[in-house]
């Protein structure tokens, strides 16, 4: 499956000074408490924050079109907790690389 990089083509690159993640899991479990959602290792540390702050960027809209609207669709309220744990999670992933590589 080929990942759609376009949405991204317009977001500034950045140097993550050879900092790269470590294993993340974050997100739902399965019924034995597997997590289902990972963020990976080796990640270049500057393209997982670039990434972290779009997911961000996404949850602020979010949030920011739940309290325009004022509806309480429960979904947008799960939109919005799901892209800020997967951006906590790469911004963990990027701290724990970078505590393991002794920066």
């Amino acid at each position: 499956m080929d990942i759609d990089t376009t949405l991204f083509s317009s977001l500034p690159r950045c140097d993550g000074a050879g900092s790269v993640t470590l294993p993340k899991p974050f997100g739902q479990t399965d019924g034995f408490e597997r997590p289902m959602f990972n963020v990976c290792a080796g990640v270049q540390a500057g393209d997982a924050l670039v990434h972290a702050s779009h997911l961000l960027k996404c949850a602020y809209a979010t949030a920011y079109e739940l309290t325009d609207n004022g509806d309480g669709d429960t979904g947008l309220v799960w939109a919005a907790l799901e892209l800020m744990s997967s951006a906590r999670a790469l911004v963990d992933a990027v701290a724990e690389g970078m505590n393991a590589q002794g920066r």
